[in-house]
């Protein structure tokens, strides 16, 4: 094998590989899906444990050949192992963030995704982690970094309702280098009837804005399911 690439999730899990598998490349395809130890060595190793690995799609905003996410890839120990191995072997590369951490890295896509104050979790566990959340979910800077740095990028954000506009207006006059189509809105939601209910506002919002609607397509195909 060209490359190995050990205990990598797939995505989407549904399917024959709902656990991490050990996947052979050779001449830039993949050749081998076995579960985890079973797959000889590779020319090349990457230890993808706690990645999670698309193969080729198509959505309405970006087409995919290697999409690298989960939590915060740009913490993971290999993440620029795992990106060069991919790109050696002339690999289309996203890399799904929320930009509050840089690293240089071959990629095609900065798919950016900062966090709005929705996202904070007052409520959950008492509220204990919502400080330090509060304190990191936004880094300017490191958000200007992936867009002067990348080869494209997108800024992706989730909506719940139209008071989200003013505060994501107010992070986009503070980036430079950027136009109206290279933001997304995605309708909060973990099923299918709280997106339905917020398409309309956030489909409006997008034609004010000149915004790019983005449907959360991974719910609607598989409901609130870890993996997908």
């Amino acid at each position: 094998m060209d490359l190995v690439v050990r205990n990598a999730r797939l995505h989407p899990t549904a399917g024959a590989y709902p656990e991490p598998v050990d996947i052979g490349i050779e001449d830039g395809r993949i050749t081998a899906i076995r579960d985890r130890g079973l797959l000889e060595p590779g020319s090349t190793e990457i230890d993808a444990e706690g990645s999670l690995l698309s193969p080729p799609l198509v959505d309405p905003h970006v087409h995919m050949d290697a999409v690298l996410t989960v939590g915060e890839p740009m913490i993971m120990p290999d993440i620029v192992a795992l990106a060069e191995a991919l790109k050696s072997h002339d690999h289309h590369i996203t890399i799904e963030t929320a930009a509050t951490v840089y690293k240089a890295l071959p990629l095609d896509l900065a798919s950016l995704s900062p966090k709005l104050s929705n996202s904070t979790p007052w409520e959950r566990e008492g509220g204990r982690f919502a400080v330090a959340h509060e304190k990191q979910r936004i880094n300017v800077p490191v958000i200007q970094q992936f867009i002067d740095a990348s080869p494209d990028f997108q800024l992706k954000f989730v909506v719940s309702d139209e008071r989200d506009l003013a505060e994501i207006e107010t992070l986009l006059a503070q980036l430079k280098n950027w136009e109206a189509s290279d933001v997304l809105l995605m309708p909060e939601g973990i099923d299918a009837d709280t997106l339905d209910r917020r398409a309309e506002c956030v489909g409006e919002i997008c034609k004010r804005t000149g915004f790019r609607y983005c449907p959360r397509l991974h719910v609607y195909l598989y409901g609130h399911t870890r993996g997908t």
